[in-house]
């Protein structure tokens, strides 16, 4: 929960490599981006612990999804998902990215002669990409599932709060006690998230243009098991959209920071507004490092999930990693305090990436996982960030609120959320004439 401050103090007080706990599991921390590129090489070869260290109601609610399986299961598992994530698939879903993109706007904008609107960074963009990527897996949503959706929302948020608050998380007879609200909790979240599915999987009739279709088709024939599909399904629309979540939070925050930045962006967007579909594809653009920098700055956890290679390692300064031995990365000394980054690697500046090839990139920053293992819906999240930033940078002035820092001007952030999410507010003003 305070990784990005404690990995400074740890990193200063025993060095680039170091152990520490997580209630009774030893981690090693790296801090290098060299021993990272060493040691995630061969990640897709990588065990993952099914409760990432995190207790048994994380193992509850997703120890059987595609981020946490291992070998051979990981492969069978990414064999049934990556056909429906991948390029070239999220591609022909753009247009309608677009689409969600400019009616959430369209909701957002105040009516009648109201010319402002006040948004909490963290709260309030977080439905668009949760019932993007829904329709993305179920096809269009009526209003029944959306109410549906809604709740659900509402069961997963408050077991992770109790996965990051409640220490009977890390107690695994816990489990067994009758009077524990939240093993009930569990159980019924996963009645109704399987009946959501089912009712999805009917509804689509078989139409082999929506993921759910071949999914549960691969659940009843047996290629998947109930427990892998839901678990992963909720990966992918939970957990992960939290993590975007994160990113669009932090890019709209600090696009309203930074006036002069958000200045050179708005001219960006007027340039290609004839051409919104080919301009949030692209990633030679200042929208595309704006996304850049802010997963840089404001990586979606201070510190990537615990996993062991299968083989020795033997890194970049001499450190020996015996095979298994579990081995998490602090992304902030990674992103932010490597000297690689210059002097200027506290601030905020996208145009850094203007001189960088995608090599040095690929070695220096953490965006959706380091070595082969990769996010499975990094495309998605790339193209949804874009698309929300065009329509609103594209029709809004935003500002910052006060109350958002702290008292030594660190940015807030909420506390019982899957990622670092700010607690900041943003004033936003219609332009005079919107530009898409």
């Amino acid at each position: 929960m305070r990784g990005r401050v404690k990995g400074i103090e740890w990193q200063a007080k025993y060095g680039s490599v170091y152990r520490i706990w997580s209630g009774d599991q030893a981690e090693v921390v790296l801090t290098r981006w060299q021993d990272a590129l060493e040691f995630y090489r061969d990640s897709h070869l990588h065990i993952k612990p099914r409760d990432s260290d995190g207790g048994w109601m994380f193992k509850a609610i997703l120890g059987f999804g595609l981020g946490l399986v291992s070998e051979s299961q990981w492969r069978r598992l990414r064999g049934h998902f990556d056909p429906h994530f991948n390029f070239g698939i999220v591609s022909k879903f753009v247009p309608d990215i677009l689409l969600e993109a400019d009616e959430f706007v369209q909701g957002i904008s105040p009516s009648g002669s109201a010319n402002t609107i006040d948004m909490h960074t963290g709260d309030d963009f977080k439905p668009f990409g949760f019932f993007l990527v829904a329709k993305f897996l179920f096809g269009e949503l009526d209003k029944s599932q959306r109410q549906i959706l809604t709740e659900l929302i509402d069961m997963h948020t408050s077991i992770f709060k109790l996965i990051f608050t409640d220490v009977k998380a890390m107690i695994p007879v816990a489990r067994y006690l009758p009077f524990l609200q939240v093993s009930r909790t569990i159980k019924t979240f996963h009645d109704r998230w399987l009946d959501f599915n089912h009712d999805a999987f009917e509804k689509v009739k078989g139409d082999p243009n929506y993921p759910i279709t071949h999914l549960w088709q691969a659940k009843e024939n047996g290629t998947m098991s109930e427990k892998e599909l839901l678990n992963t399904v909720d990966e992918s629309l939970f957990a992960n959209v939290d993590v975007s979540a994160g990113v669009v939070a932090w890019s709209i925050l600090m696009t309203s920071v930074h006036q002069s930045h958000q200045k050179r962006l708005r001219a960006e967007i007027a340039e290609n507004a004839h051409d919104l579909d080919g301009y949030v594809r692209r990633s030679d653009t200042y929208l595309h490092h704006t996304l850049l920098e802010t997963l840089r700055v404001h990586p979606v956890a201070p510190l990537i999930p615990p996993e062991s290679a299968t083989v020795d390692k033997v890194l970049d300064d001499g450190y020996v990693i015996p095979r298994g031995v579990k081995v998490i990365t602090d992304v902030v000394a990674v992103n932010v305090r490597d000297e690689f980054w210059g002097d200027d690697r506290e601030l905020f500046k996208p145009e850094r990436f203007e001189k960088l090839t995608a090599e040095e990139v690929k070695r220096h920053l953490f965006q959706f996982g380091f070595g082969p293992r990769q996010c499975l819906g990094k495309y998605i999240a790339d193209r949804m960030v874009k698309a929300l930033l065009v329509y609103m940078f594209g029709r809004f002035e935003g500002v910052e609120l006060p109350n958002g820092q702290d008292a030594k001007g660190d940015w807030k952030v909420k506390v019982d959320t899957f990622v670092q999410l700010p607690d900041a507010r943003v004033r936003f003003t219609k332009l005079a004439k919107p530009l898409v």
